[in-house]
């Protein structure tokens, strides 16, 4: 797994898929902070930022930024996002989205604890890699119903590292999968069961 994993989703489905830019046709600004396996050197950590708006009818445009760190690993990524949704009678839409920007993966082995004096990530130091990411989605609505599909990391790029005899770093295409129907139990609450699923190239 290379995506971030985050039990939030349902409060930032803009995360999920770019589709989703624009979809509730307000501005939304999201900032999220995951520190897991607390007290344990080099646990994961994630920071997330998005924002999206609509423009128009039926015009959306995002941005998210992540910094996700563990261990020796960071990874750093930036991307746009534009979507566009149009209607099929009068309650059903749809929602294209695609996104791309920059992926960095950056390796400091200066604190790792080494018991092969000649590994060639120890020798090699600090070293960071480039490329691009890509990501693509749809979403389908009808009154409570949503169905959704997105492939992130689209083009599986890969980055390169300077290490001696070894291949550099490269992203896996990954999918996900989500239906959820709100219910509206009154006028001050409603109920959403709703299913993700994750899954990743082979």
């Amino acid at each position: 797994q290379q995506t971030r994993q985050t039990n939030m989703y349902r409060h930032n489905m803009y995360a999920v898929n770019p589709a989703y830019a624009g979809y509730s046709g307000c501005t939304e600004i999201n900032f999220s902070h995951l520190n897991q396996w607390v007290k344990i050197d080099g646990a994961p950590t994630t920071n997330f930022f998005s924002a999206n708006t609509r423009l128009g009818k039926s015009l959306g445009i995002g941005a998210n930024v992540v910094i996700d760190r563990l261990g020796m690993f960071q990874q750093i990524s930036a991307s746009g996002s534009v979507a566009y949704g149009f209607k099929i009678a009068k309650e059903h839409t749809i929602r294209l989205g695609l996104s791309g920007g920059y992926f960095q993966m950056r390796l400091d082995p200066t604190e790792a604890i080494a018991f092969d004096a000649g590994d060639n990530i120890i020798e090699g130091g600090v070293q960071s890699s480039n490329s691009i990411e890509t990501e693509a989605g749809i979403l389908y609505a009808f009154k409570g119903l949503e169905l959704s599909f997105a492939s992130k990391q689209l083009i599986e790029t890969r980055s390169n590292f300077n290490y001696p005899d070894l291949d550099g770093y490269g992203l896996k295409r990954h999918f996900i999968g989500y239906a959820g129907y709100s219910f509206i139990l009154n006028k001050n609450f409603s109920l959403t069961p709703s299913v993700l699923y994750k899954g990743v190239n082979n």
